[in-house]
């Protein structure tokens, strides 16, 4: 349950999973419209999560080079 809750805690898993929803949305058919209104309020959050992972790799080289 621990690993559920830091997992939903991360911003990057819930952008991953809301993609994953969103195929799987348009797979089984879901009409353009909504799918186009999905993408335009997704887009955002996932370009946030891509560039919060960016920053986060330096956080990481950092602290390596501290510990060196």
């Amino acid at each position: 349950m621990k690993t559920i809750k830091e997992l939903l805690g991360s911003k990057k898993f819930v952008g991953a999973l809301v993609t994953m929803v969103t195929a799987v949305a348009v797979k089984l058919g879901m009409p353009e419209v909504q799918v186009e209104e999905i993408i335009a309020m997704v887009s955002p959050m996932l370009a946030y999560i891509g560039a919060q992972g960016f920053a986060d790799m330096g956080k990481e080289k950092a602290k390596i080079e501290e510990g060196l």
